[in-house]
């Protein structure tokens, strides 16, 4: 009988076996590469068809195919914090277990004592910043003058009442973070990190503040819950 073999040139091995297996020596191992490809290719299939399609929902948690969330890896968890009432500064810190890569922050605030002609309130203007770098797990970016960001800002007085939120997140981190900022200047403030809530409507929260004119700093503690803030130290 020929061997079932196929040589190198793709063409049917010359060699005849005597034994009832149809493979010469030097083919022997050709059935065991078939038998490998295919039960290969009947696994991803089986894979593809069977397994869950996972995906993230808007909060950055996985969710499976019938929409139920589960629980992602511990990854990363960027936190915003705040202190040093004399001068206050602020740092990023990576709350999670992987580094946090490209973080970002943004600051929306204004000086609630002074007013300007386009907006009952001025507001500083501090740019956003995004990071060409990454924080390790448990580890620090900062710290910075918050009133150094920018010339509105290093033009704000001793004692002036300054209020509005900033977002952090990085480019591995799974949602964005929003945080209230409360200071008077050279004297004391607090942070506090928003509810999903109350994230959804920040913008108006904040309009309500500064349309308040020389009742906003009366609208700060009216409209922002006590329970939560952290005060600068």
């Amino acid at each position: 009988m020929r061997c079932w073999g196929v040589t190198k040139q793709l063409g049917r091995c010359r060699r005849d076996v005597t034994s009832k297996w149809p493979f010469c020596l030097v083919h022997r191992r050709q059935v065991a590469y078939i038998l490998l490809t295919l039960a290969g290719g009947v696994l991803a299939s089986y894979l593809a068809t069977f397994l869950p399609v996972w995906q993230t929902n808007q909060k950055g948690d996985l969710i499976n195919a019938e929409g139920k969330p589960q629980k992602g890896p511990k990854g990363t968890n960027l936190a915003f914090v705040a202190g040093r009432p004399a001068s206050p500064v602020f740092w990023l810190y990576n709350e999670g277990e992987e580094p946090a890569e490209r973080p970002k922050y943004g600051f929306v605030i204004y000086d609630l004592d002074e007013g300007e002609v386009e907006q009952p309130r001025r507001i500083l203007q501090l740019p956003f910043q995004v990071f060409d770098d990454y924080i390790l797990p448990k580890n620090a970016l900062g710290p910075w003058q918050i009133l150094g960001l920018s010339k509105r800002a290093r033009e704000v007085p001793l004692g002036h009442h300054v209020f509005g939120y900033v977002t952090i997140q990085c480019f591995n981190c799974p949602h964005l973070r929003t945080y209230w900022l409360y200071f008077v200047n050279g004297q004391s403030g607090w942070f506090r990190e928003e509810s999903e809530s109350e994230a959804a409507v920040v913008d108006q929260t904040l309009a309500d503040v500064i349309y308040a004119r020389e009742k906003a700093c009366e609208m700060v503690d009216r409209l922002i819950p006590i329970g939560g803030r952290v005060k600068f130290e």
